[in-house]
C-alpha cells in the first residue's frame, strides 16, 4: 500500500504527474495532461516512469527546460517527456 502515491488517489495520474512536475524546480516543466482515469496499477506505472525520467533529467540532461505530455487514444496510453538538454 505504501508504493502509491496519495496524490495519484483522488485527483488520478493527470493531477499526480502536475503536482510531479511542480515539485521539480531545478527546471521549468510545461505539461500537456489529458484527464483521464486509468486502472491504479497502470496509472502507478506510468507516475513511477515519468518520476524517474524527471530525475534524470535534472541529474544527467543539464537542460533548463523540458516537456510532459500524457495521453490516451482508444486503448493506449502515451507518455512523453522531451528536455533541452545535451544528450
Amino acid at each position: 500500500g505504501g508504493l502509491r502515491p496519495p496524490v495519484l488517489d483522488d485527483p488520478g495520474l493527470a493531477g499526480g504527474l502536475a503536482s510531479l512536475a511542480r515539485s521539480i524546480p531545478q527546471i521549468g516543466i510545461e505539461v500537456d495532461l489529458v484527464d483521464t482515469r486509468l486502472p491504479e496499477h497502470i496509472e502507478l506505472a506510468l507516475y513511477r516512469i515519468a518520476q524517474e525520467c524527471l530525475q534524470n533529467v535534472v541529474k544527467h540532461a543539464d537542460a533548463t527546460m523540458a516537456r510532459l505530455s500524457f495521453a490516451v487514444d482508444g486503448d493506449t496510453a502515451r507518455l512523453e517527456i522531451v528536455d533541452d538538454g545535451g544528450g
